[in-house]
């Protein structure tokens, strides 16, 4: 589905950047702005999970200090200018969206699942984009069996959802106001160094 609303799913998805709005509907979990990753901008992801394996970057603040802080602490790559400039845009998009002054970064090469369980995030809401390798899996919420002695589980013969590289997911999680019990589950997919990711995520400060 593209370009409108499952509430069975209960997400959206569009190539349309004004989608990520679409957050706010008190019946969507997850909002995906499927966009086509420039190839420069590819290009320079790889060539940072090629020269620096184990890079990876935390900030905290606005869009004047994430993209002094990203010149700063970026491997020297060729253009990787347009990677900051993208990200920039990213920060200061999520930043409108949620009237946030600062927020959270961490950009991370990602050699193995940093999160192999499916799971929620007790946080509002998280941007998560992967500039290369394998995006974000998750479940719709007829797909999960949430329990409170077993915890949250996939339930069998079911279909696990996926985002790819480029594209850009807003992941409503617990804490978001009246979604507690129904955040997104999610996890990351397996990544070994044959298929490092490069991925950001964005959070409220």
């Amino acid at each position: 589905m593209s370009d409108q609303h499952s509430a069975a799913l209960e997400q959206y998805d569009a190539t349309n950047p004004a989608v990520l709005t679409e957050i706010y509907d008190p019946n969507t979990n997850i909002v995906t702005w499927k966009r086509a990753l420039d190839n420069t901008i590819h290009e320079v992801a790889k060539a940072i999970v090629r020269e620096e394996p184990n890079f990876q970057t935390r900030i905290i603040g606005s869009v004047k200090g994430v993209s002094q802080s990203l010149f700063e602490n970026l491997p020297d790559v060729d253009d990787r200018e347009d990677l900051i400039a993208d990200t920039v845009v990213l920060v200061d998009m999520f930043s409108e969206l949620f009237e946030l002054d600062r927020v959270g970064l961490r950009m991370s090469v990602l050699t193995k699942a940093m999160c192999p369980k499916f799971h929620v995030d007790r946080v509002p809401c998280r941007l998560v984009t992967t500039y290369t390798g394998a995006g974000t899996e998750w479940l719709t919420n007829a797909d999960v069996s949430r329990s409170a002695e077993k915890g949250i589980a996939q339930i069998p013969g079911s279909t696990i959802q996926e985002t790819y590289f480029g594209e850009v997911t807003l992941l409503k999680g617990e804490a978001w106001d009246g979604n507690e019990g129904r955040g997104i589950v999610h996890r990351s997919p397996s990544a070994d160094a044959d298929s490092a990711r490069l991925v950001l995520t964005l959070d409220f400060a």
